[in-house]
């Protein structure tokens, strides 16, 4: 937008956390399917029932996600703010 200043050095930050918590939610989903057989055998369940574990993670993730961003938006925006910019700063000094 004309008149406003972009921070790039914020910009490059804030893609790297989002690239980050990217890569860590597919490792936490890389981790479920191989256990799949250990939850079929500890259960006692078929291939059938078991696939269920997954489509119900990946559907408890995609409708929670929204509900807790909207929650965190409206009651923890300013306390969230405040804590993330004490632990940059935190981290900004001792490194």
């Amino acid at each position: 937008m004309p008149g406003e200043e972009y921070d790039l050095k914020y910009a490059y930050k804030a893609m790297v956390i989002l690239a980050s918590l990217a890569t860590i939610v597919m490792y936490i989903e890389g981790m479920l399917i191989p256990s799949l057989t250990e939850i079929e055998k500890d259960f006692g369940v078929g291939e059938n029932q078991v696939s269920w574990v997954l489509s119900a993670y990946l559907l408890s993730g995609t409708v929670l996600l929204p509900v807790v961003g909207k929650l965190g938006e409206y009651l923890w925006k300013e306390e969230g703010v405040i804590h993330s910019r004490a632990f940059l700063r935190h981290r900004r000094h001792h490194d």
